[in-house]
């Protein structure tokens, strides 16, 4: 919490140092980075990170090009509170969602889980919708800064996307070569960025990384396609002095569009399109995580135990990294265990079959090292007497819970 709250309060200075935020514009923008950063996992922070410095970088390539071919109004004075919310509260509601579930998750190892220790976080609905959401919402806001940034400064002219008629640079609704190609780039490498971050601190799995990388491009193009239809139909462009403006004063033409929404309107409607239409686009990808650091006691969480060849307890998929040293509490058989009571707690029902949770005393570290690779068929060795008479004919899954 302490890191999100340093980092969010540099981040925030450093934007109203420079000119991008008014006072409260960055207070508001601390307050959403906060919520953020607070994750038990570092993939939204390396997003909302690669967007900031990346959106940075752009906005100075090709300034004095840039000056020559629009005005910057309202930017020149930095983004305002309201400007901010309509551009980040999106983001920050679904990663906070998404952090609060992910942490209750991991602290019940109620989904099902792969042969590899793996939880599928995409059988959580709340999870899906706020992670996609969250990762859609900034492929969007990623795609329409590079695009802008870049697709001005196109050599080729921009041509409107309702009627394909060419437009000044600067148009709202206009897309040029560039910046559909920038779109595209921008949520490839978002979606780099967050394989690496995952991967990295194994918090992660995508069982197609490349299928997952294609579609982090598709909602970036897509994203800039919906803004410039929106952009072209229902925002105003203004005209003066041969440049571009996106309001009305003296001395400013409309060229193209309509003056149903503002800019921030725009952006908020962009942003609510894709918390509500891309999580469902990509639902067809599953996601799943190993570990997660919670923020006080990290979790691994373990695919079904079976008891097998006399009393050694089989564990299937443990996780390489977890240092044998390292495992206070590790699911082992009773009599291994010296007496100490299994904890047997009912979960939920998964197609039907129990899910429960042991938990029993670790007295050898060495016995981690020797866990099976391979899964056999529960004995109930570790059930009292009363479950074991009371128990159904058909063998439940079980799964694990690691605590360290």
């Amino acid at each position: 919490m302490i890191s999100a709250f340093v980092i969010s309060f540099i981040i925030s200075s450093f934007a109203y140092r420079k000119g991008s935020l008014t006072g409260p514009g960055a207070l508001t923008a601390f307050v959403l980075g906060y919520g953020t950063f607070a994750s038990p996992s570092y993939v939204p922070t390396a997003i909302l990170l690669f967007f900031f410095f990346t959106s940075s970088k752009l906005t100075r390539v090709g300034k004095k090009r840039k000056e020559t071919l629009e005005e910057l109004e309202s930017q020149s004075h930095g983004r305002d509170p309201v400007q901010v919310l309509c551009n980040g509260l999106v983001g920050t509601v679904c990663a906070m969602v998404y952090s609060r579930q992910l942490v209750n998750i991991l602290s019940q190892a109620s989904l099902p889980q792969s042969p590899q220790g793996l939880v599928t976080l995409s059988a959580d609905p709340v999870i899906s919708i706020s992670w996609w959401g969250m990762l859609g919402h900034y492929c969007c806001c990623c795609a329409d800064t590079w695009a802008s940034e870049l697709g001005i400064l196109s050599p080729d002219p921009p041509r409107i996307i309702t009627t394909l008629a060419h437009a000044p640079p600067g148009t709202n609704g206009a897309v040029s070569s560039m910046g559909l190609v920038a779109s595209v780039g921008a949520g490839l490498s978002l979606g780099l960025v967050v394989l690496g971050v995952g991967w990295t601190e194994g918090s992660l799995t995508i069982p197609n990384p490349l299928a997952f990388v294609l579609m982090c491009g598709s909602l970036g193009l897509l994203g800039s396609l919906v803004d410039s239809v929106l952009g072209a139909t229902v925002q105003a462009t203004y005209q003066r002095n041969d440049r571009i403006t996106h309001g009305p004063g003296k001395g400013a033409k409309l060229i193209m569009g309509h003056a149903l929404l503002s800019n921030n309107q725009t952006d908020m409607l962009r942003h609510n399109l894709s918390l509500t239409r891309l999580p469902r686009i990509a639902s067809g990808l599953s996601m799943s995580t190993k570990a997660s650091q919670t923020g006080h006691r990290p979790f691994v969480n373990l695919e079904p135990i079976g008891a097998a060849l006399g009393r050694s307890v089989l564990l299937s998929g443990l996780p390489t990294d977890v240092h044998p040293m390292d495992v206070h509490e590790l699911l082992q058989d009773y009599d291994v265990a010296q007496g100490i009571e299994p904890w047997l707690v009912p979960l939920s029902l998964v197609k039907g079959s129990p899910y429960h949770r042991f938990v029993v005393k670790l007295t050898d570290s060495q016995e981690a090292e020797r866990v099976v690779q391979r899964f056999h068929q529960w004995k109930w060795v570790n059930l009292p007497q009363k479950h074991r008479n009371s128990r159904s004919t058909s063998t439940p899954v079980l799964t694990a819970e690691l605590l360290y």
